[in-house]
């Protein structure tokens, strides 16, 4: 009976083959497309070519509304943030980078390069998360060269300055090609270079090799064709001492010339030569010579061979090439928030409207230099703002007042907030949570009304066994001994930020950008991350293709006309304007930032719809440093950098794109005219957060300022 029903199946199936088969293809275009729609990536690009035309006439959009699945922040079930606790690495970096300048031990002895045991404790020529690129694919095409690259506006004398910069290896300013291993200029200034490729000797046995340089410069040699292997056989200058060598004299000091190395004829070994140089005549010599001969010698193009054929790369330009993400070593602790229907019965709710609203019209930048307008939270425990190294001979005062980090709150007030809400906690859910520690407490004061804390607990919930975080704003009013919660004051926990940027003429530091939020999106999986670049038509950077190119699952693409002048406030607008949610955050940002993975979390935490926006403090630095060496001081005047929902940007009025036209006084307008509305605006010195160094472009409009 089976055998006949199946028979019949197939006869049936066999006369409507044609209906069974659009069927599928039906189904599984159905399928792909679907699949395309609603797990690809959310991409987009909009195109502006006309600034003075209407945006609404001109913006398309074609990414999708946030996701909600897997890997996702979700409206339903557990929030998550990123839960980082802060660690005193400060001091640990110091003495890592102190330890760089260990000295290699030179001796008569002769060693075999294939057979090396190198000293121990030398670092790498680069760092971890900045390899180079060159030892996948070689082949060794471009025979008599090296590669010569050359990186602009980096101070001192030390290699560690230029090891250290955030754009090396990858984006040089220049990119040339040598026919030996010298190079001479003229009269320059802080800059920093690396000539590399591979040497390969005609003839077997040991080579000794020699580095002569108008500044400190390194020498470093591969047993082999690879960077995993290259070790520092020579150097001249410490950190501590200047090298100031002349052209040809390698006697200067012992550490100039190397023990001797076997090398095998025809083989290539790597060769990176790391050269900073301060002021005056610029000269790189790398020589060597074979065990018996007397006379060092330039090594000659027969011996060379490029690792790259890039010189045809304009100045202060950058290709896909350049880009490279590094490998993620390990993710930042995720701790899912308590549920906060479970919470919210916990306290009662009370007014807050806080004494320092701003309720009377303000003169023109009043909002900025009036400190008294803004408010700075201090924080508990410490965090690592305050480790600032020692201020500089001489130092200017205002240097010394921006020094400092956030200020401390009172350990006994922020301990008592935590038990009180604990009781409160108890008192409501009685043997259901239990308290492990205080992750943080942020505390502004207001004397006339009370004290508003940002309270942040690690529990435990015994009924799920399980951690979880409760981070919230509580209230304590003047006037009684119990907390509250402040009536509509609560941050969204899955909030949407648009981090806002424009570039022109910007390539290299675009280029840093876009990996450094990709490594953030990596680092926290938060996918809520909406990445907005603002571009005045780039020549020297397919900004299209590197955003292709990276991890970031969510960007839009802005692009204004290259012919106009760079006006930083009409670049921000059009920015927001590609932003449809106003219940989502705006976050105008700046290219020349380190920004650590806790900052987007910590700017939803500072954001409260209608009531705070945000304006986080950066660490610039001066010239010449980087964040293991942090010599600089908090931007405590900036209002560039400012977190705001959409819905009281487009409140306020936007950008003021009538009367800003260039670059500077735009931020400080805006403020005005948030804190006339009556929301608040509130700072705090952000950890590990830092603006690089680069020379000012253009002037600054603040009028009056």
């Amino acid at each position: 009976m089976s055998v006949k029903i199946l028979r019949l199946c197939y006869n049936n199936i066999k006369r409507k083959r044609k209906q069974v088969l659009s069927t599928l293809f039906f189904f599984l275009s159905f399928t792909v497309c679907f699949y395309i729609a609603f797990q690809q990536p959310r991409k987009s690009f909009i195109f502006i070519d006309d600034v003075n035309r209407s945006s609404e006439e001109l913006i398309t959009t074609s990414f999708f509304e946030p996701k909600q699945g897997k890997g996702l922040l979700s409206a339903q079930g557990y929030q998550q943030e990123t839960f980082t606790k802060e660690k005193d690495i400060f001091i640990d970096d110091i003495k890592s980078v102190k330890n760089l300048t260990g000295l290699l031990s030179h001796g008569d002895s002769d060693f075999v390069a294939n057979n090396i045991n190198y000293p121990s404790g030398e670092p790498p020529p680069f760092r971890a998360e900045n390899q180079p690129g060159q030892d996948g694919n070689k082949t060794f095409l471009l025979r008599g060269h090296l590669n010569l690259h050359i990186w602009d506006d980096v101070c001192h004398f030390q290699v560690e300055s230029l090891r250290e910069f955030i754009l090396f290896p990858h984006a040089p300013s220049k990119r040339r090609l040598l026919t030996s291993s010298s190079s001479y200029g003229e009269n320059l200034k802080n800059f920093g270079e690396r000539m590399f490729g591979f040497i390969s000797p005609s003839i077997s046995g040991k080579y000794y090799f020699a580095i002569s340089s108008s500044g400190n410069s390194e020498l470093w040699l591969s047993s082999d064709d690879s960077s995993a292997n290259l070790r520092k056989i020579a150097f001249l200058g410490s950190r501590e001492n200047p090298g100031q060598g002349q052209p040809g004299n390698y006697s200067q000091n012992a550490t100039q010339v190397s023990t001797a190395f076997y090398l095998t004829k025809n083989r290539k070994y790597l060769i990176n030569v790391l050269h900073k140089h301060h002021s005056g005549r610029v000269h790189l010599l790398v020589t060597w010579r074979l065990e018996g001969d007397t006379v060092l010698g330039i090594v000659t193009s027969e011996y060379l061979w490029a690792a790259m054929n890039d010189s045809h790369v304009p100045d202060n330009a950058v290709g896909l090439s350049d880009y490279q993400e590094g490998s993620q070593q390990s993710r930042d602790f995720i701790l899912p928030f308590v549920i906060w229907e479970d919470m919210k019965a916990v306290l009662p709710e009370c007014l807050y409207e806080p004494s320092y609203l701003v309720k009377h019209k303000l003169i023109r930048f009043q909002g900025a230099r009036n400190k008294s307008n803004t408010h700075f939270a201090s924080v508990y425990p410490p965090d690592t703002t305050n480790n600032s190294l020692a201020l500089m001979e001489n130092e200017d005062i205002w240097w010394q007042e921006n020094a400092a980090g956030n200020l401390l709150t009172n350990p006994n007030k922020a301990q008592g907030v935590a038990h009180m809400f604990m009781d409160a906690l108890e008192g409501k859910y009685p043997q259901h949570y239990a308290f492990q520690e205080i992750v943080s407490v942020e505390h502004v004061l207001d004397p006339q009304k009370g004290d508003r804390f940002l309270l942040e607990l690690r529990l435990t919930d015994k009924q799920n066994r399980g951690s979880v975080l409760f981070s919230e704003y509580v209230y304590k009013p003047l006037e009684g001994d119990s907390l509250c919660y402040p009536a509509g004051f609560r941050w969204k926990k899955n909030a949407i930020v648009n981090v806002i940027v424009p570039v022109r003429k910007s390539g290299r530091w675009a280029l840093y950008f876009i990996k450094n939020i990709a490594e953030v999106v990596r680092q926290t999986q938060d996918f809520n991350i909406h990445v907005i670049i603002v571009d005045y038509e780039s020549k020297d950077i397919d900004i299209e293709a590197v955003l292709k190119r990276s991890s970031i699952q969510w960007y839009s693409l802005v692009k204004i006309s290259g012919d106009q002048d760079f006006q930083r406030a009409l670049a921000l607008q059009r920015g927001a304007e590609a932003v449809k949610d106003p219940h989502s955050i705006l976050f105008m940002c700046d290219l020349h930032l380190k920004i650590p993975s806790h900052l987007i979390t910590t700017i939803r935490k500072h954001c409260v719809e209608g009531k705070m926006a945000f304006a986080p403090v950066v660490k610039r630095l001066r010239c010449g440093y980087y964040p293991a060496l942090p010599f600089g001081y908090w931007e405590t005047l900036g209002f560039g950098l400012l977190a705001i929902y959409k819905s009281d940007f487009d409140h306020v009025g936007g950008m003021n794109v009538q009367e800003f036209t260039g670059w500077g006084g735009e931020d400080w307008e805006l403020l005005d005219r948030i804190l006339m509305s009556g929301i608040e605006v509130e700072r705090l010195k952000i950890p590990h957060f830092y603006h690089f160094y680069h020379p000012s472009v253009g002037g600054n409009q603040r009028v009056g300022a």
